[in-house]
């Protein structure tokens, strides 16, 4: 399983001047203890590609494939991912796509490593209490994210107006069987079409994308350790979360993979 980490760009909003996946937590950072988290899981370091941007050089410390996205303070999440086409191919390889700037544990990576399903995604069931503490008013973060009776997703990305979505995306889906090629071409048709600029999709929008071209995205329920860095509120509550769960200190697993150089 290949990994893509999503990491390009900056923190504005948090009104720091670093990468938000490096900000620091007590002795590390958000990048480290997803790494570890992923070795956890069973991923190999010479599998885990990061696509950087600003002050790219920071990351330099790891000891792990570095792909530059020279667009990153003009463009979304779906040019990062396709930084990496000339390095995995994304017709054969099973690819698990990760925010930059999320907090998991493992055993939702071990989900959807063991998925038999083309494409699948987790969703927070909680969203609604985290959202709150995130924002005052979070109803205007919110996207839309609805599945049918069969667990499979059939709208993702949009502005939420009066209907409470199903759930919330988490920054993290998972290719199989070269199904990442599939969304590759979807966002070539697009666009050919002149419909839009690659630089502006969102990642929410590429999978509504495929959505609509009737592939199947199936999506599952999650309710563990999760937290999204954009926010002020976001820092503060991700701090009280690793206070409160000191073993994601733990750096057992990156330490012994040698990927601090």
């Amino acid at each position: 399983m290949k990994v893509i980490i999503l990491a390009a760009g900056a923190s504005r909003r948090l009104g720091l001047d670093q990468p938000k996946s490096l900000i620091k937590l007590e002795e590390t950072n958000l990048i480290e203890i997803q790494l570890n988290q992923l070795l956890k899981a069973g991923i190999s370091p010479k599998d885990i590609n990061i696509v950087t941007g600003y002050k790219y050089k920071e990351f330099e410390y790891l000891n792990v494939n570095q792909i530059y996205n020279i667009d990153y303070d003009k463009s979304h999440q779906v040019k990062s991912i396709f930084c990496c086409a000339n390095f995995i191919d994304f017709s054969k390889e099973d690819i698990l796509i990760s925010y930059g700037d999320v907090l998991y544990e493992s055993n939702i990576v071990k989900e959807l490593l063991n998925s038999n399903h083309d494409i699948t995604v987790p969703y927070l069931i909680d969203w609604k209490n985290i959202w709150r503490d995130r924002l005052d008013d979070y109803v205007t973060d919110l996207e839309t994210f609805r599945i049918n009776d069969d667990h499979f997703l059939i709208e993702i990305g949009d502005k939420v107006t009066n209907i409470d979505p199903n759930g919330q995306f988490m920054g993290l889906a998972c290719f199989k069987r070269g199904a990442l090629k599939k969304l590759e071409n979807v966002i070539t048709g697009v666009l050919n079409g002149n419909l839009t600029d690659l630089n502006k999709i969102e990642f929410t929008t590429a999978l509504n994308f495929l959505i609509q071209n009737r592939m199947e995205v199936k999506a599952f329920p999650y309710n563990g350790i999760f937290n999204e860095l954009d926010f002020p509120k976001d820092l503060k509550r991700l701090k009280i979360i690793i206070e409160e769960n000191p073993s994601l200190l733990n750096l057992e697993y990156l330490i012994n993979a040698e990927i601090i150089k």
